[in-house]
């Protein structure tokens, strides 16, 4: 199954962002649904059922709370290929985020061998171009909006021809 870590949104953020896009002047997208935002952790990619409950034993041991998240601005992504509409901002502190998802990351390597292992930056995706088409650069401030995530989820996803869908097989909370 399609798996992956995520942090949920507080629903003052995924409000402001649903009025932030509906006052910006953005490129050419099709929005993401915003009961699908989230900020990914690490993407699993196919898991087999049988790792799933050693996984989550797994994920309950990683749960040192890293700090806050600030998501200041609407951004095309990725820089040199731009085909996202993503909220952008900064974790702090940047390096107890950088330890506490590399860590989560590496853990989940003897479940997830095909594990995204690109650099993290928290971001969520909020719209995406057409299948072959460059969006121009573009960028714009909103909020900012900060909050400490409280934990994070292990996510299903779904595909399907009308798009993916989320499921949340697993809470786990920071202490």
């Amino acid at each position: 199954m399609r798996l992956f870590l995520a942090l949920p949104l507080p629903d003052e953020l995924r409000s402001g962002l649903i009025t932030s896009l509906e006052r910006a002047d953005l490129p050419r997208v099709r929005i993401v649904r915003s009961d699908l935002w989230h900020i990914t952790l690490a993407f699993l990619d196919d898991v087999p059922d049988l790792d799933v409950e050693p996984l989550v034993n797994t994920c309950h041991g990683l749960t040192d709370g890293p700090g806050t998240i600030t998501i200041d601005r609407l951004e095309t992504f990725p820089h040199g290929n731009p085909r996202l509409v993503v909220a952008s901002g900064i974790a702090e502190p940047r390096q107890d985020w950088s330890t506490f998802v590399e860590g989560l990351r590496s853990a989940m390597l003897e479940f997830a061998p095909a594990i995204d292992r690109k650099p993290w930056s928290p971001h969520i995706t909020l719209g995406r171009s057409g299948k072959d088409e460059l969006l121009p650069m573009w960028k714009a401030s909103v909020g900012p909006w900060t909050w400490q995530p409280g934990g994070f989820s292990l996510m299903k996803s779904t595909l399907a021809e009308d798009g993916p869908t989320y499921e949340s097989l697993h809470d786990f909370f920071f202490v």
